[in-house]
């Protein structure tokens, strides 16, 4: 098998994250097992006397070692697994200008070790602070702007299995997506270089679509392009009500490779909600607001425009001229200088694994929808979990817990058949969601109760007389007795 690390095609990363991550820990384990299995082998206690030589414990401590030995690489193992790098171009000479001018406008080459050095370490994630991108400053091609622009990219190509430009495309121009970044504490203090990028979050908002719309569409067995979670919700909950309700979608988390693992991108996440629920406060009185932004500031613009504006009164797009802008926006704003948006939810939607499901499970988030069959490119079956907001638009309140009741019976419904083949460790992490103190706290609520009454059939851990019989006959409870 054989996959491009970059490319103006798209990168196909599935191979070297994913499946030959899968196979070096493979490798790994298969060595282990073998030298362990070889050395206690080794073993041989002699014919006459064999209880008093203790030969079992002798084999025991023999493999002990070994596997010691093995895992801390003093042994090296052999196995199918052989890896081929190819650096040589295929389509250009070396050192073409056409390949490197594609490669820089694309950020193809933004990954590489160069690029992607941490130089400032690895601080608490506890002292780090999100950031949001101003995009028009991004894609300025301002010098700092296009540097902090690659190193970005770079954290997309290589955290994330899959990649094409068309994201740099959607990153620039599409009015729905924002973009975050999680920076050192230091950030801030030093202005003269370009802080370390720890973690980027991608996000859509999604949402505010018509209740006729949504019913027409389903009618038809069709959905528009767009929305994923709204129309996916209302399609599997026959719910056209939730498409009214406004959201924000995480497309993609990237943490820096050197930090995986360590609370960064939970961090970042955990920011993010905050920052969509209303709890970020500026410090900043709107007073000293004014003062910064001065008749000076207005005055450049007004005499910029002047003079880039020769024609008069004419303006668009025949009359505009493509060139770096003088006055540009900060590049990187404070969450407490950004108005956020009101939300009822904060959701995504990902491959389901077992990493992944533990992961949005710490960050809050609750499953709402498994699709039964599995993705052709990962074996993965995709997931959707979703986390409401308090600062709601008061419309509907209660369809979280209804829905989440739902997915539980479905889901537990469902594991003797599409989800039969799903990992023992993945599927009773999933159920460990369900029995989870917070689903059992939608039962001691009145509101949430009734809810789940009115749209799910009852509450989540019971189930009346006229459901039981559906299940049991009277014979079934009197062969029970």
């Amino acid at each position: 098998m054989s996959s491009t690390v970059n490319g103006y095609e798209g990168t196909g990363r599935a191979l070297s994250l994913k499946l030959i991550k899968e196979m070096r820990d493979l490798k790994g384990r298969q060595g282990i097992t073998n030298a362990a299995n070889a050395a206690a082998g080794a073993v041989v206690g002699p014919k006459i006397g064999k209880g008093d030589a203790k030969v079992h414990e002798e084999r025991w401590a023999a493999a002990a070692a070994a596997a010691a030995t093995a895992s801390s690489g003093g042994l090296s193992s052999t196995g199918p697994l052989r890896e081929i790098e190819l650096s040589s171009p295929i389509r250009y000479a070396a050192k073409d200008p056409v390949e490197s001018w594609l490669n820089k406008l694309l950020c193809l080459d933004s990954g590489s070790a160069a690029e992607m050095n941490l130089i400032g370490g690895a601080p608490a994630p506890g002292d780090c602070e999100l950031f949001h991108v101003d995009r028009d400053a991004l894609f300025s091609y301002h010098k700092l702007s296009e540097s902090f622009l690659q190193k970005m990219m770079g954290l997309y190509s290589s955290a994330h299995y899959k990649n094409t430009p068309n994201d740099l495309q959607m990153l620039s121009d599409a009015p729905a997506h924002s973009v975050f970044v999680l920076l050192s504490p230091s950030a801030e203090q030093d202005s003269n270089s370009l802080p370390d990028i720890l973690a980027v979050i991608q996000v859509a908002l999604e949402g505010k679509i018509s209740r006729k719309a949504v019913e027409a569409q389903l009618a038809r067995g069709h959905r528009a392009a767009g929305d994923l979670i709204p129309w996916t919700i209302s399609q599997q909950f026959g719910d056209s009500n939730f498409a009214q309700l406004s959201g924000a979608r995480i497309v993609r988390v990237a943490v820096h490779p050197s930090v995986q693992g360590m609370g960064y991108g939970s961090r970042a996440v955990e920011l993010l909600y905050r920052f969509y629920n209303g709890e970020m406060v500026s410090l900043v009185s709107q007073d000293e607001d004014n003062e910064d932004d001065g008749s000076g500031a207005s005055n450049d613009d007004a005499s910029d425009s002047d003079s880039e504006d020769g024609a008069g009164s004419k303006k668009g797009i025949q009359v505009e001229k493509v060139k770096p802008r003088k006055q540009l926006p900060p590049l990187l704003l404070p969450l407490t200088d950004i108005k956020a948006p009101r939300l009822d939810w904060l959701g995504t939607s990902f491959g389901l694994t077992s990493d992944l499901h533990r992961f949005w499970r710490r960050s809050g988030m609750r499953m709402l929808y498994l699709r039964q069959t599995k993705n052709d490119l990962t074996g993965e079956h995709s997931a959707i979990l979703v986390r409401a907001l308090p600062r709601r638009t008061g419309y509907d309140d209660a369809w979280l817990p209804a829905f989440v009741a739902d997915t539980q019976r479905r889901i537990i419904t469902l594991l003797g058949g599409p989800f039969r083949d799903m990992n023992v460790k993945l599927a009773t992490g999933v159920l460990e969601e369900f029995e989870s103190n917070s689903i059992k706290a939608f039962a001691k609520n009145k509101d949430a109760s009734q809810a789940i009454v009115k749209r799910s059939g009852s509450a989540a851990d019971k189930i009346d007389v006229s459901e039981l019989n559906y299940f049991l006959t009277p014979h079934d409870l009197k062969r029970l007795e």
